[in-house]
Parts: C-alpha cells; structure tokens; sequence
C-alpha cells in the first residue's frame, strides 16, 4: 500500500502547487479522485502520464520496483500508469503460496490445477520478458517429472540478457529435474551476479565461460560430482560468495586459488566428504556443518570468522586453530564435550568472541565444564564468551561454598 499513500501525498503537493499559482483545481481532484485516476483518463488515456508529472519517468520506474511485489501487482490493477510500470517491474516471486496453488485442496482435479498454476506463471513471465526484468525467484514445491517441460519453459522465459539474479529452489521427495545449462549462453550468463539453485541435477559437459560477473552461487541438495563442481567453480573468477551443501557425490571439495575475490564458504550437510581443500587467498568467513573432514586453508592468514560444527569439532579447535588460522577473531564451535582437560601448547592472539554450543556431554557435567578453562586461557584477547548447554542443569555452585 505504500504506492497509494505516496500518490496521495503528491496528489495534495500537486494542489498546494496550483493553488499557490492562483490556478484552479481540477474538477476530478475536487471530487477526491486520486491523482492516478486523473492520469488514466487524462487525453482519453492515449498519452501515459502519472501524478506528480513533473518527476521524470524513470524516476517513477524506480519508485515503483522498490514497492514489494504483491502490493505493486494490486497497485497495476487500479491504475493504468501502474500497470505499465508493472510490465518493467525488475524482482519477480513466483511460489506456490504466492500464486495460491494448492493441489491437495477439496473436489481440485490435480491436472486441471497444475494447468491453470502453469498459466498463471507463463501470463506473469510472458509479460516481462526482455522487459527489465533482473531478479527472479521460482520457488516449487511437490513437483513431478512430467513438471519439467513448465520449468524449462519458465526459464526459456526469464533467463534475458539483463537478467542478474536467478533463484531456482525445488522441493519434492526425489531429484528428478535437470537444469537446462544449453540456457546459460554467453549472452545471458554474462550477467548473471547471483545464482541459487536447489534440489535438482547440475551437469555442466564443459569449463563454462559465461560466469564472469558470478559473485554469489548457492548449490544445495544438488546432483554434481567433483570435475563438474571444479569445472564450475574455475569458471567463477569474480565469486564472493559460495554455499554448499546436502551432496552424496562428492567426497573433496576444491575450492581453487582463482578464486581470488572469494570471502565466504559455507559447507553443510555432506554426508560422503571426507576433505576440504581451499586455495582462497582472502577468506574471511568460513562455516562447516557435517561429519568431521580433513580441513586444509592452505592460505588463512586473512580468515576472521570461523564456525564448525560436528562431533569432535573443540578438540580439533584445541589442536589445529591456533596455528593454521592465527588472525581469527571469532569462533563458533558445535561440539560434543570431553572431560579431557587438554593443555593448549599455543595461543588464540586475536580471539575476541567465542561461542561454545554443547550438543551432548560424554561425563560428569562440572569436568566437562572445567575442561574449557585451558581452552579459555589460550585466549588473552577474548571480550565475549558464550556457553551454551544441551538443556538448563541445576549444578552446585562454588559460590555457596563459605571457604571461597
């Protein structure tokens, strides 16, 4: 609703504009017709105007794609101006819940429901095609295989030359889709800055050349081996950006020294990997959900933030940290518990914020707990320490104790 306010208050400049002319309000105006209203029936509604006439169109254009989507879609269906604006509107939402399909609903004949969900989607992309269209989100959930001719069809539609963003998350109980990457040519993917794909197969036959401009890729629940993976990620030289996660294929991630401008990696939830090699010369964020891998950042001297997660994860901290990543000043650690009091032979220098998750302990609680002292004492710089405990535990505290 954030259009229609704003058209109102331009509506009353406009008549505080004219009548501090001395000129007169328009007839419509007089009647509290808003200014979009006057627009559209404006010269028979031949010539396109909008309120406030005297911004230039662009200037509206912009106004408009900052407007979410739902509202800018009931906005084109009372204005005439807005609906042109609409057709060049840039960030594109297309999900189930948005569009309203539900098949499991009372007396549907799925078909017919999944044909008139299709309709809709084609209307809404058919519309903006070449049209500045940017961003777009497909978002689908529940889909069959005898789905995949909409979904190739769909990006037919969306991948343009200016097209930026693309957002392909699929949900349904097995992987049966296979992106189309004949539809990356080097005419669209050349403008690709972000790509989010999910649940469905990525077999790229050959090193890709159109992932220049690439700095955010998010793949998860995707169907790729290693060459495939390595053929991709070679092809990424701008890539900021890269999340993984959910593959039973690959057993060592790569992460290429090409990767120059690389700053955040995030891996989780591969169950076959067993290492993970980095190349990345300026890593500042690194976060590791999964079973416990051989982790070698054969350049680490720029990673600040580090977060791992897995069984062993505060042993491996205690043993390896301190000298393979020297400058980092914040640690997240998900971690079983040992009742092993480790003495640390070297130091966090530049640890500031350490955070401490317990997913299980493996001995009496108050040894567990005593076991971090030597991990606390490694760290003469620390501001911030957070614990944080399977469930609330009522231990005896040592405060109680009058000899203290």
């Amino acid at each position: 609703m954030g259009v229609l306010a704003l058209e109102r208050l331009i509506s009353v400049q406009r008549r505080r504009r004219i009548q501090a002319r001395g000129g007169s309000i328009p007839l419509l105006a007089k009647r509290g017709c808003s200014s979009s209203q006057q627009d559209d029936y404006s010269e028979g509604g031949d010539k396109l105007k909008c309120s406030g006439s005297d911004l230039p169109e662009d200037i509206w254009r912009h106004i408009y794609s900052l407007v979410p989507m739902q509202d800018a879609a009931r906005a084109a269906c009372v204005s005439r101006s807005f609906r042109h604006y609409w057709r060049c509107y840039p960030n594109l939402t297309v999900s189930n819940s948005v569009l309203g399909w539900n098949k499991d609903g009372p007396g549907k004949d799925e078909m017919c429901v999944e044909n008139e969900y299709a309709g809709k989607v084609n209307k809404v992309l058919t519309n903006h095609s070449d049209v500045g269209l940017k961003s777009i989100k497909l978002e689908f959930s529940g889909h069959k295989s005898s789905d995949c001719v909409f979904l190739d069809s769909w990006l037919q539609v969306a991948l343009t030359p200016a097209i930026e963003e693309l957002r392909l998350l699929l949900s349904s109980d097995e992987t049966t889709y296979s992106f189309p990457c004949s539809l990356l040519s080097d005419q669209c993917g050349n403008s690709i800055r972000y790509l989010h794909l999910a649940d469905c197969f990525f077999r790229p036959a050959v090193r890709l050349s159109y992932f220049r401009c690439l700095t955010n890729l998010y793949l998860y629940v995707m169907c790729i081996n290693e060459d495939e993976l390595g053929c991709l990620l070679s092809s990424c030289s701008a890539l900021e950006k890269f999340g993984f996660g959910y593959n039973n294929e690959i057993n060592c991630l790569k992460i290429p020294c090409v990767l120059q401008r690389l700053s955040d990696l995030r891996v989780v939830g591969c169950n076959k990997l067993r290492a993970i090699e980095s190349k990345a010369p300026n890593l500042f964020s690194f976060t590791f959900l999964g079973e416990p891998v051989q982790l070698s950042l054969v350049e680490s001297l720029q990673l600040k933030k580090l977060t791992m997660s897995y069984s062993c994860a505060l042993d491996d901290a205690r043993d390896t940290l301190p000298s393979t990543t020297p400058n980092l000043e914040s640690l997240e650690i998900i971690s079983h518990l040992e009742t092993n009091t480790r003495i640390m032979r070297r130091q966090f220098l530049c640890l500031k914020y350490l955070r401490v998750a317990v997913s299980r302990y493996t001995g009496p609680h108050i040894k567990d707990y005593i076991s971090l002292v030597p991990f606390l004492a490694a760290c003469p710089c620390l501001e911030t320490f957070v614990l944080q405990t399977p469930a609330p535990m009522e231990h005896e505290s040592i405060f109680r104790d009058p000899r203290i």
